[in-house]
């Protein structure tokens, strides 16, 4: 679910505006994206159940009914992306896995790579005039394994940490582990620890020197500093196992949007 510099003008008593047609795409995009998200502050539609309190109250058919929560959720998985909260799952995910957002506007479309996406709190290279149409999240590699998991105060809850990682093997030999952490820095951020493999507190040790935990409201450095490294050694074996069972099975999945 990304860009071409938008043309922008200076708004001066001298100043003359070229107009150009609207992008029936847009006009349809941004009605779409709407209804999305409508539907989903609604009552957070699917998640809680309220498809069909909204399909009675609207008197939707069946049919338009599957429209409207398909669009749904469609907007909370961009939308969650494009929020750019580093306390959610999504982005920290795109970001291990080296995705991507294709956003439109007037001036045309482009893609910016989950690298480049993210910038601070709740703040993305998503620009006023854009919205975002598509994510494309990169399947898995042969040899690549998988792990994710998140330490929160209760179930649902925003996680206090959370980690995931993708462990690439060739045979025996570990060819590269990275690790991302959410609701650890401003942004989610992802750590190369290939060179720690096999050695939980030197993976630790490295993470945290990239990562620099700080204080916040909800928990202390120290605390945090904790999580990482408990989390650390624990999807890094978990995904190192799961690349070990893909790579005996000898699956490979093909790249899909």
């Amino acid at each position: 679910m990304q860009v071409t510099s938008a043309e922008t003008v200076a708004l001066s008593p001298s100043s003359s505006l070229r107009t150009r047609p609207m992008d029936g795409r847009i006009v349809y995009w941004a009605i779409t994206s709407a209804l999305a998200g409508f539907l989903f502050g609604f009552d957070t539609v699917v998640i809680s159940g309220a498809e069909q309190t909204i399909q009675s109250l609207w008197g939707l058919s069946a049919g338009v009914h599957g429209i409207a929560m398909g669009a749904a959720l469609y907007g909370t998985v961009v939308g969650s992306l494009v929020h750019a909260d580093a306390a959610a799952e999504l982005p920290m995910v795109l970001t291990l896995l080296g995705g991507s957002v294709t956003v439109r506007s007037t001036a045309g479309s482009r893609r910016i790579e989950a690298d480049d996406l993210f910038v601070g709190p709740l703040e993305s290279t998503v620009r006023h005039d854009e919205i975002a149409l598509q994510a494309f999240f990169p399947a898995l590699v042969a040899g690549e394994g998988v792990a994710f998991a998140e330490i929160a105060r209760r179930h649902g809850d925003y996680a206090l940490c959370g980690a995931g990682a993708v462990v690439r093997v060739d045979g025996e030999a570990v060819v590269s582990a990275r690790v991302g952490y959410l609701s650890v820095c401003d942004v989610p951020t992802v750590v190369d620890l290939t060179e720690a493999w096999g050695s939980p507190d030197a993976a630790a040790d490295l993470a945290l020197a990239r990562l620099g935990a700080a204080d916040d409201l909800r928990r202390a450095a120290a605390y945090r500093s904790r999580l990482v490294r408990i989390l650390t050694a624990l999807v890094l074996q978990e995904a190192h196992d799961d690349a070990r069972r893909r790579s005996s099975a000898g699956g490979r999945a093909e790249s899909r949007p």
